[in-house]
């Protein structure tokens, strides 16, 4: 059952619940007023009576009382002190007298006489004592017959029904309409779920809503874009890794094969050259590769140790002097003396060493690379300077993405992967520090990297 109806269903039930009880009690409450009313009126009657013929009590007075009391729902009965009939104001019939008799009879004393209202169903009985010259001269009664109002209680009650079946209607109308302003966002919603579970992302729910079916809408929308873009993401990823897969595949495979045939010693040589270099190049993507997915799995671990960044800054840009020397690259090196900060100091050379690695890549020949290292106050801030070509504004903010690469048209001329940044990115946040980038086109490009230092750390601990 779709749940529009169901809330249909459900509202309907508790409306008609709530609609009985307070017909019931509003019922009940006229039905009692009225019979209230008619039996006041009945009883100040027979006061008036009695009272009239205590002050006289001749066969006149009861005469002229018997022509006024000519209401068909009510007898008045009067009675001697001997139970005996006396007058009645219409004609009785046998359960008249009967009632008559026995409460007589119930008071067979005058000391038990006094006024009473009593309910005989389906008669309400008014019987009053009559005491006239100080002596007690009998009884007068007044029997309410209850069926006219029966007759109007049920002329209510039918009243009553009409509006129920009326309000009904009308609320089953207001909350089908109120149902399916509710049931038609989450109908949407559970097609655009459906969608998103056989594959399709490309889900658009256009749903403004300032509720909790907004929120709802919104969060599935969300959820729809990243997926879509999770989709896209490893569409790209595996056609990246594929095409660097590929690539020194094809190198090593082709240059394997022209190493076995009958060719000088210098021409193996080279290519068994090629082939190492590649084959590095390989293993080198490969470990970036396992790095990506440890960091995706929260598995890539740091262990901080207090470490002198001048001194492992140093010893890894004594790794890159023979790149630099052959291309003419010179790396100023700057650094103030014993800065310390708590890092994992193979995870850091790696991002060193990456940072380090692309500066030169992308530097031209016969230029420069300035690497500082400074301490302001509690920081520590490490930069990369070089003078090469630069990147453009508009893709500053990607160069952290897995395989992206700002020149396609250079990636295989300076062998890289796409990777480095991405790494760098990944360790840089373990050590909860902050890298950004700073370029001109033309220019040259600044990586900036800013951490604690090791003497705040220790003076925050304590």
């Amino acid at each position: 059952m779709r749940i529009s109806y169901k809330l249909t269903l459900l509202f309907l039930i508790f409306v008609i619940l709530i609609q009985s009880a307070h017909f019931f009690f509003l019922y009940s409450g006229l039905y009692n007023q009225r019979i209230e009313e008619e039996v006041q009126v009945a009883f100040d009657r027979a006061k008036n009576y009695r009272d009239m013929l205590e002050d006289s009590y001749n066969q006149e007075t009861i005469d002229f009382i018997m022509r006024l009391e000519k209401h068909p729902s009510n007898i008045l009965i009067l009675m001697d002190d001997n139970h005996k009939l006396i007058h009645s104001s219409n004609e009785l019939l046998f359960e008249h007298l009967e009632i008559a008799n026995e409460m007589m009879i119930e008071r067979n004393c005058p000391d038990n006489y006094q006024d009473e209202i009593l309910l005989r169903e389906p008669y309400f009985v008014f019987l009053s004592p009559l005491i006239s010259n100080n002596s007690f001269q009998g009884c007068i009664i007044m029997i309410t017959d209850m069926e006219h109002i029966h007759l109007v209680a049920d002329k209510f009650k039918t009243y009553f029904m009409m509006v129920a079946v009326v309000t009904a209607f009308l609320f089953l109308i207001t909350i089908y309409v109120l149902s399916q302003f509710i049931s038609l966002p989450l109908t949407r919603m559970n097609e655009a779920a459906k969608q998103l579970r056989l594959g399709n992302y490309q889900v658009k729910l256009n749903m403004h809503r300032d509720d909790e079916l907004g929120e709802l809408a919104s969060s599935i929308q969300s959820l729809s874009n990243n997926l879509e873009k999770v989709q896209r993401e490893r569409s790209e990823f595996l056609a990246s890794i594929s095409h660097e897969l590929r690539t020194p595949l094809t190198y090593l495979r082709g240059y394997a094969d022209v190493a076995q045939r009958k060719i000088s010693e210098e021409e193996r040589e080279k290519y068994l050259k090629i082939i190492h270099e590649e084959s590095k190049r390989l293993t080198t993507l490969v470990e970036n590769l396992f790095d990506l997915a440890q960091a995706d799995r929260h598995q890539l671990t740091i262990q901080k140790e207090c470490v002198n960044i001048g001194s492992l800054s140093a010893n890894i840009l004594q790794k890159f002097e023979l790149v630099a020397r052959e291309r003419g690259i010179m790396i100023e090196f700057q650094s103030a003396d014993d800065v310390f900060v708590n890092v994992d100091p193979l995870r850091f050379g790696q991002v060193i060493m990456n940072v380090v690695d692309n500066a030169i890549k992308y530097s031209p020949n016969q230029s420069k690379i300035i690497f500082s290292i400074k301490q302001v106050n509690t920081k520590v801030i490490i930069s990369v300077q070089d003078f090469g070509q630069g990147i453009p504004d508009d893709q500053i903010t990607n160069v952290f993405e897995r395989f992206y690469r700002v020149d396609l048209s250079r990636a295989r001329e300076t062998g890289g992967t796409g990777l480095g940044l991405a790494i760098t990115k990944e360790i840089v946040d373990l050590h909860h520090a902050t890298i950004n980038i700073s370029s001109t086109l033309g220019i040259g490009t600044t990586v900036t990297i800013e951490l604690e230092s090791e003497i705040h750390e220790k003076s925050s601990n304590r």
